[in-house]
């Protein structure tokens, strides 16, 4: 799944989805890729965009410890956030101060 993000300000993005085991397609196309939980080879996809400018961003167990940018997991039955500043910085991305206020990193 491949399509054009509109954002509120209204920057394009292009965005994949890597939802099905063993994505295919190629990551250094897109500014945010999504990782989905079937996802089998994680270390080579994260390993296919480190130090890259993409926004990597996953709910799989431990994502950020593991090389991704933006993780999502569950703690008291809400949806938490998890940010890897080392991960975003070698992508040359910035992450906003407030954000990493109400993140875990």
């Amino acid at each position: 799944l491949d399509f054009r993000l509109s954002l509120y300000t209204g920057m394009m993005a292009a965005v994949q989805f890597a939802l099905e085991p063993g994505f295919a397609g190629d990551p250094a196309t897109c500014q945010l890729l999504f990782i989905g939980r079937n996802e089998r080879k994680l270390a080579e996809t994260l390993g296919r965009v480190r130090g890259q400018a993409i926004l990597t961003v996953s709910d799989i167990d431990d994502f950020t410890r593991r090389g991704g940018i933006v993780g999502f997991y569950l703690e008291g039955g809400k949806v938490k956030l998890e940010i890897n500043p080392e991960a975003a910085r070698a992508g040359n991305l910035k992450v906003s101060a407030k954000l990493l206020e109400v993140a875990r990193t």
